[in-house]
């Protein structure tokens, strides 16, 4: 596996609040992304190992690792040596191929979504002198 990172400070791993807020991936997905990238380059990681790792099995991995291929964080190629064997190339990415669901620059919390949250999802304060219906 090559992992493809921006520069970083040793001994832990950044991830962008866009890839951890990208809500095409389960929460699966993302905790395992954030696994691989924490791992130095050429480190192995295949469903095997990774669901050794993990309670959540063997498909429950692959199918988390489709998820980011399908997105643009993991490029798997299967490649067929000299000898005939078989052997897949992963690249991870800690940013996707393609472009980011983009979040509104003051998103705030959300609110209730009715008609009378404001654009960032906030309440509007309640006028004192009314009394309750």
């Amino acid at each position: 596996m090559h992992v493809h990172r921006t520069a970083r400070t040793r001994f832990f791993t950044t991830l962008g609040n866009e890839v951890l807020r990208d809500n095409r991936l389960s929460f699966c997905a993302r905790g395992i992304l954030g696994h691989l990238l924490s791992f130095p380059d050429g480190q192995r990681g295949d469903i095997r190992t990774l669901a050794e790792r993990t309670p959540e099995g063997r498909e429950r991995v692959a199918s988390a690792l489709r998820e980011l291929e399908r997105f643009g964080y993991l490029k798997r190629v299967v490649t067929r040596t000299t000898e005939g064997r078989l052997y897949t190339e992963v690249d991870l990415f800690d940013a996707p191929d393609g472009p980011l669901p983009q979040a509104a620059p003051k998103a705030g919390f959300p609110g209730s979504g009715g008609q009378a949250a404001g654009p960032d999802g906030d309440q509007p304060p309640k006028q004192r002198d009314e009394e309750p219906t």
